[in-house]
């Protein structure tokens, strides 16, 4: 009889310590997130690569822009990009170029571009900043952190610029040093 109450107590341990383990793994398993269902939009699941946007103001197109990769936020429709050339059209018709490190561009067309940002056009205009923002339907342009402007006969440094997206008309704000050659 002592070895049947021994296997006995040692099974009964052996269930207690399966039971005291299963609810400790239940508790500390990871838990994977939940399947979207029927009618469930999943934020920024669209990647695109080698894509352009383009902005357009009373039906003339404002600006171009080209990224390597494009992602786009299904609810708020804005865009991504990494990667980036482009262009802003001046009303005359001449072009100037942008190139940056990364952008944004909201579902209004209003762009945001950041990191190295250099513009520069055929006639000798060059801005280089760390971040640049045009408001299309105000025919707005902005730039800022590390501001470099010059054009021939001209350069400037200051820490804001605003403008038309001519940048012809500007207004600099901030640590402001104009030289004139």
């Amino acid at each position: 009889m002592s070895i049947s109450r021994s296997i006995r107590k040692y099974l009964a341990g052996l269930l207690v310590v399966a039971a005291v383990g299963s609810v400790v793994w239940y508790v500390i398993r990871p838990v994977p997130p939940p399947l979207p269902g029927p009618g469930t939009r999943k934020t920024g699941d669209i990647s695109m690569t080698g894509n352009e946007l383009r902005g357009e103001r009373d039906g003339k197109m404002v600006w171009q822009l080209r990224a390597d990769t494009v992602e786009v936020d299904q609810d708020t429709q804005d865009s991504r990009l990494t990667t980036i050339a482009g262009e802003i059209f001046r009303d005359d018709g001449s072009v100037i170029h942008v190139v940056a490190d990364r952008g944004l561009v909201d579902a209004r067309r209003n762009f945001l571009l950041s990191g190295n940002i250099v513009a520069h056009s055929d006639d000798g205009m060059r801005l280089s900043c760390r971040e640049m923002g045009m408001r299309t339907a105000e025919n707005r342009v902005w730039a800022r952190d590390g501001v470099e402007f010059s054009k021939p006969g001209f350069s400037l440094k200051c820490d804001l610029i605003t403008s038309d997206a001519q940048l012809i008309n500007l207004r600099a704000e901030g640590n402001v040093t104009a030289i004139r050659q």
